[in-house]
């Protein structure tokens, strides 16, 4: 009894076993069968792990367009020496890799090959790999009568396929069509520095940490830079982009009707590791809308529109820090003048006092705080030398002074005025060399906006 029942059970096993594999194999089969399929209908095929280093388009009577992977980078080779756009050569790598071929045929006889146009009015696509030393050539013909595909064939095969539009688009290109247009290809977080030389006066804005300032080569040297403008320019840079290419065999960028010279106009943007990104200026067209510019190893000769140009030519006084308190310092003491009252306030072990004695509540400590934040990122609308005392004449009804702990005792690192017209007119007096023990006499007077002073009067209130 036993005996039968575990044969019974075994037969069971082996029965359950053999559906299994045979399901097993069936599903295996089918997937081999789907992989040959897709393989079969794949456009280029190379082994795993090899990849596309080498395309070339060629159109009938005219020079090819060769294109070549060097360090990581699709660069033309012929009929010039230039850069590719990138998302453009990416897009040629894709279409061959993920092109499929349709309805392969053998074409019954030479003649009826021709009509498909793939022999002397074909487009001509040269591919190459790294692991392979044989470049094959597929040819791109006319449109199929029916839906948008085209003939297409591998030069030394029989079989013609036909191939999708968007093949065909992707190649009929031309060379001005493929060439990197934009003229400046970094990251702002790369920049360590750059020049802005024009009309003979040049000067370097470098990285200083998190924060930017005028080198030391310069007149302004060591002076902080504001870094909203810093960013606008390196946007304005990276956003440049070539309006037509002027270069060719008979083209000297050097000539003397494109206005460039060396060591003259031009934007050098410098790097840690990288070389740096030059950018020559010269004149405008007289011919066509335009200004020529010069970028080694990138174009010998282009456009760019004029008025990207003007914009270029920015002077030093345009990326001056704007801020009325450059470098804030720790605030030990305000004093507030308004409406007839003179409140003295300053700072205690826990929070800030007023006077003496009163200290304040939690919310009036927040407040405090905030009007110091506040006037650290007031920025001037324009500045100049005087002598504190002839401008300190006007009805001002709101004066706030802030005292640090680096300061002269008795004369205010800033003095902001405010006065009680509509729109608000606000000044600040910041003073300029002064050391301990020394009389404070020369000052740079900052003219703020309207909005700033009403905010400081808000504020002003609320502290009293």
């Amino acid at each position: 009894m036993k005996a039968r029942r575990t044969l019974f059970f075994l037969f069971i096993f082996l029965a359950a076993f053999s559906l299994l594999w045979y399901v097993n194999f069936k599903e295996n089969g089918r997937k081999e069968a789907l992989l040959k399929l897709v393989k079969s209908n794949a456009l280029f095929q190379h082994p795993i792990g090899d990849e596309m280093n080498y395309i070339s388009m060629e159109h009938p009577h005219q020079k090819p367009i060769v294109l070549q992977m060097e360090n990581g980078n699709w660069r033309i080779t012929s009929p010039i020496q230039g850069h590719s756009d990138v998302m453009i050569a990416r897009g040629l790598v894709a279409a061959l890799r993920f092109g499929r071929k349709e309805e392969v045929f053998e074409p019954e006889n030479g003649e009826q090959a021709a009509s498909y146009g793939l022999k002397d009015t074909a487009l001509r696509i040269g591919v190459g790999t790294k692991k392979s030393h044989r470049k094959q050539t597929l040819l791109l013909g006319r449109k199929a009568p029916l839906g948008n595909l085209y003939y297409a064939r591998w030069e030394g095969s029989s079989q013609v396929f036909l191939v999708s539009e968007n093949l065909r688009k992707a190649f009929d290109r031309s060379l001005a069509g493929i060439r990197r247009r934009l003229v400046f290809d970094f990251a702002p977080d790369q920049v360590k520095g750059f020049r802005i030389s024009f009309a003979g006066h040049a000067f370097d804005i470098v990285r200083d940490g998190t924060r930017w300032k005028f080198s030391g080569n310069s007149s302004h040297g060591g002076e902080p830079v504001d870094p909203e403008q810093v960013e606008a320019y390196l946007d304005l840079l990276r956003g440049i982009s070539v309006s037509e290419f002027v270069d060719g065999q008979n083209v000297n960028w050097r000539d003397e009707p494109y206005g460039i010279r060396l060591g003259q106009n031009y934007v050098n943007v410098y790097f840690d590791e990288a070389k740096p990104q030059i950018l020559w200026i010269g004149y405008p067209s007289r011919e066509v809308t335009g200004t020529y510019i010069h970028m080694q190893g990138i174009f010998s000769l282009a456009l760019i529109s004029s008025k990207i140009a003007k914009r270029l030519s920015r002077p030093a006084s345009e990326f001056y820090e704007r801020r009325i308190w450059k470098e804030p310092k720790r605030v030990e003491r305000i004093l507030i003048q308004t409406g007839g009252l003179q409140l003295d306030f300053s700072r205690a072990r826990a929070g800030w006092s007023r006077g003496k004695n009163i200290l304040l509540t939690k919310e009036q400590n927040k407040w405090m705080e905030n009007t110091i934040a506040m006037i650290q990122e007031f920025k001037y609308i324009s500045s100049y030398e005087s002598n504190l005392k002839e401008e300190k004449a006007g009805n001002a009804v709101c004066v706030v002074k802030v005292f640090s702990s680096e300061g002269h005792s008795r004369e205010p690192d800033l003095e902001i005025r405010v006065d009680g017209e509509t729109p608000f007119h606000a000044q600040a007096f910041g003073r300029r060399g002064i050391s301990a023990g020394q009389e404070a006499r020369n000052y740079q007077v900052f003219k703020l906006e309207s909005k700033d002073g009403e905010m400081l009067s808000d504020l002003v209130r609320h502290l009293i």
